[in-house]
């Protein structure tokens, strides 16, 4: 990090101290709430599932954006999870899950753990550092704050940025609401869409994604988000799309052209392993 930081230095003249701000969500908290790494709950969640013999994935602890369901009792996190992003009690959003309510029991007593274990060793995870932050107010002490990828906060996040733009006298929202990806965090492209703006600036002009594969994605997204997707023009070249019926074929295809390049890009690191498993 450091050296890419320099790397920027000599070619920008922007300093290390000056980038001190170019930061995720999460870690702007970190450093505005004073809150030491060794603190963080990804430090130490071995200790937690030792002691009451949990099976939780490294990746669900290590990134809040993945809910790979990989280990047993991974669902039991995501589900409390859920609820502290989407600001609901738990409980409430158990009763509106048929899958969640058969194991209501095991989430209480999970949390129940999780929560008393942090409190005793003085723990925080991604989520303690956001709630936190909101509830003391602590916001960035600059002129111009600029947030992308809004599309993907959840209303969690979104209540404290939300917090920072009555501070910050310049604010910049800048995101997409067809790339709304993290359902299971509560995003909704609606949070984007209804957050108050004194001017909405529109991008409709791609430069990069082929017209047929303009047509195809938006096609995809109003039929999975269930409202109109966000309309954007292709980039005047035809493009085409394949259907093929698993990532098995696609690797196969690969397997069998290896004189050519090719990208493989996945959601999270957990289905790029499959990939990578697969070659």
């Amino acid at each position: 990090r450091r050296r890419r930081l320099r790397a920027y230095d000599n070619g920008k003249g922007a300093s290390e101290k000056e980038l001190r701000y170019f930061r995720t969500q999460h870690s702007m908290n970190l450093m505005l709430l004073r809150v030491k790494p060794d603190k963080l709950v990804v430090s130490h969640i071995e200790e937690f599932t030792k002691l009451y013999r949990y099976r939780l994935s490294k990746q669900t602890v290590d990134d809040f954006t993945s809910r790979s369901s990989k280990e047993v009792d991974d669902q039991l996190l995501a589900a409390y999870d859920r609820s502290r992003n989407l600001q609901v009690d738990w409980s409430d959003l158990v009763l509106k899950d048929r899958h969640l309510r058969l194991h209501r029991a095991a989430i209480a007593t999970f949390i129940h753990r999780y929560e008393e274990w942090k409190q005793k060793n003085g723990y925080l995870d991604f989520l303690d550092l956001l709630v936190k932050g909101f509830n003391e107010s602590v916001s960035p002490p600059v002129e111009l704050a600029v947030i992308d990828e809004f599309q993907d906060s959840s209303p969690l996040m979104a209540s404290q940025i939300a917090l920072w733009a009555e501070r910050i006298p310049n604010v910049i929202i800048a995101g997409d609401p067809n790339q709304a990806l993290y359902e299971f965090m509560g995003t909704n492209p609606k949070i984007f869409r209804n957050f108050h703006a004194s001017e909405t600036v529109m991008l409709t002009q791609s430069h990069r994604v082929p017209d047929n594969n303009v047509k195809l994605a938006l096609r995809i997204i109003n039929k999975n988000k269930g409202e109109e997707a966000f309309h954007f023009n292709g980039n005047g070249t035809k493009g085409s799309t394949v259907e093929v019926p698993s990532l098995a074929h696609v690797i196969e295809g690969i397997r069998t052209n290896k004189d050519k390049s090719f990208l493989l890009m996945a959601r999270d690191n957990y289905n790029l392993g499959l990939g990578r498993d697969f070659l």
